[in-house]
C-alpha cells in the first residue's frame, strides 16, 4: 500500500488493524508535509506507527492484540531504505 509518494507498506495479519495503522501513517505523512514543507522520512513514519501500536497494546489486556506485521520501503535514487515493524 502507498503511504506517500516515496513510502510504501506491505502488510500481513489482521487487515482491519493494518488499515488503521496505514491510515495513521498517511495522515502523519501529510501533516509532516504541510507543517515542514518536506516529505516525511521513513524512520519518522515508522516511529509514528510504532507509537500507535504501543497505544493499542496499552489499552488492551489481551497479549494477541494487534497481530500485524508491516514492512516499509522508501523509494530514493541515492539509497534503498527498508524498515520492518511487527
Amino acid at each position: 500500500m502507498e503511504i506517500d509518494s516515496h513510502i510504501g507498506c506491505a502488510m500481513s495479519g489482521l487487515t482491519a488493524d493494518a488499515r488503521t495503522m496505514v491510515d495513521h501513517a498517511r495522515v502523519t505523512g501529510q501533516m509532516h508535509n504541510f507543517t515542514y514543507d518536506e516529505k516525511i522520512g521513513v524512520e519518522s513514519c515508522t516511529q509514528a506507527v510504532c507509537d500507535l501500536a504501543l497505544r493499542f497494546g496499552e489499552s488492551v489486556e489481551d497479549d494477541d492484540a494487534l497481530m500485524v506485521s508491516h514492512c516499509y520501503d522508501e523509494a530514493d535514487d541515492s539509497r534503498d531504505h527498508l524498515e520492518w515493524h511487527c
